[in-house]
């Protein structure tokens, strides 16, 4: 775990050195937030709820599925660079090393523009929360769906991500999936058509930790499914993850000389 520690530390230091980078980085990713929320201020202005979800609620699901972002991309971002890695052999550095590869590949290449996610998902919670005035259950429970949130969100990148072993190519564009499914569940489930909903909620199930919550506060589901369920699929994610790490690192070819 110390190894692990002073990985991500050098890491982390290493992209501090490049300091207009970050500052451009953290405005982009505040600016990519800021045009979704433009867009739910358009929707909620012609509309005075969504599938029966009042703006607030919507709000709460924006502001989750960004903390999801930025602590993905803040500690476990290094699953996007595997296509490269494999097609430049630059993977044969990370299996020589003395620790697991996966957890090697993910904390070694942090995105600090995820800071900018994690401001704006902070500000849209808050700002939720103090329209809502929730149960306080609620205080004590969110921090737990967004780290479900997070792991389930990395699971499923080192699932696709997995696919580069067989599918070799440059570019991580297959990941884009996942980032995709997450961003549907800003909204809530029910506008989608039924094998919509079936994906997000039990094929890929990045519904659970933001959806599952809110339909607490609406009323739809109890506290215990809302508060069991999303760490336990991300548990079940997390192994599924590494199951296909293992099988698709057998079948890793290195890309010689």
């Amino acid at each position: 775990m110390r190894f692990y520690l002073r990985l991500y530390r050098a890491a982390v230091l290493a992209r501090l050195e490049y300091r207009l980078d970050l500052v451009i980085s953290i405005t982009t990713a505040l600016l990519t937030q800021a045009s979704a929320l433009a867009f739910y201020r358009v929707l909620f202005s012609n509309t005075s709820d969504l599938n029966g979800w009042q703006p607030p609620r919507v709000l709460l699901l924006f502001g989750m599925v960004a903390l999801t972002f930025a602590l993905s991309e803040l500690f476990f971002n290094g699953i996007w660079n595997l296509p490269g890695y494999v097609l430049s052999g630059q993977l044969d550095r990370v299996l020589i090393c003395p620790a697991r590869s996966l957890v090697y590949l993910l904390v070694s290449q942090p995105q600090l523009h995820a800071f900018g996610n994690l401001i704006a998902g902070v500000g849209m919670v808050a700002a939720s929360l103090w329209m809502l005035s929730p149960p306080a259950a609620l205080y004590w429970l969110l921090p737990l769906w967004v780290v479900s949130g997070a792991l389930t969100y990395t699971a499923v990148l080192v699932t696709l991500g997995a696919s580069s072993f067989v599918l070799v190519g440059p570019y991580g564009d297959h990941l884009q999936l996942a980032m995709q499914l997450l961003r549907a569940t800003r909204y809530p489930l029910g506008v989608y058509p039924p094998w919509m909903r079936f994906i997000l909620l039990f094929v890929v199930p990045l519904g659970a930790s933001s959806y599952l919550p809110s339909a607490w506060l609406e009323g739809e589901v109890q506290l215990w499914p809302a508060a069991i369920v999303p760490p336990l699929v991300a548990l079940a994610m997390c192994a599924c993850a590494a199951a296909t790490w293992e099988v698709g690192i057998r079948r890793y070819q290195s890309a010689g000389s």
